[in-house]
């Protein structure tokens, strides 16, 4: 896997790569595959645009990446977001990254799920039999859900910050 250190950067090398296998291989060619206007892939190409979380989701559904290079897209693109933050939203933003106690996230979800005056608390839990050797497909599924829904954030009418806290462990096992 290629390391790379900004977003645009997997769609550069991808686009690279393709030219190399088909040198008349064209940017509108590419912008047709990935489902964008040719214009926004040169200025996404060029720099001259921010590459967005619902755009990189889009066009990580269309060309072929790696389980760990989508996931570097995604990390990459939700850090270039958060670095584009002005200083009044980039207050709660750093509050949900610094968020790492489970148990706090949970007794929240609880919290709020049985006060039952926040209509738009989802809280739910799922027991299934599964077969560990799948377990990087499972992260990478999850991790795509997390982006996608990230992605939403991007609308002009967000209003409220929501936390997103999946789990998947082995429920047979004793802690």
């Amino acid at each position: 896997m290629k390391k790379f250190s900004k977003s645009i950067e997997v769609l550069q090398h991808d686009y690279q790569s393709k030219r190399e296998k088909n040198p008349a291989y064209s940017k509108r060619a590419y912008a047709k595959a990935l489902g964008i206007s040719s214009g926004r892939l040169v200025d996404l190409l060029n720099e001259r645009i921010p590459l967005t979380m619902k755009t990189a989701v889009q066009i990580s559904e269309r060309i072929f990446l790696s389980d760990e290079d989508r996931a570097l897209l995604f990390e990459l693109t939700r850090n270039e977001q958060y670095q584009r933050l002005d200083g009044r939203r980039k207050t709660p933003a750093l509050a949900i990254a610094a968020v790492q106690d489970t148990r706090r996230i949970l007794a929240n979800a609880m919290s709020l799920y049985d006060s039952k005056e926040n209509i738009a608390t989802e809280f739910n839990a799922v027991t299934f039999a599964f077969d560990k050797q799948r377990i990087t497909e499972a992260r990478a599924l999850i991790q795509q859900l997390q982006y996608k829904l990230a992605s939403l954030s991007e609308e002009p009418h967000a209003s409220d910050t929501y936390c997103l806290s999946v789990q998947l462990f082995p429920a047979d096992q004793d802690v």
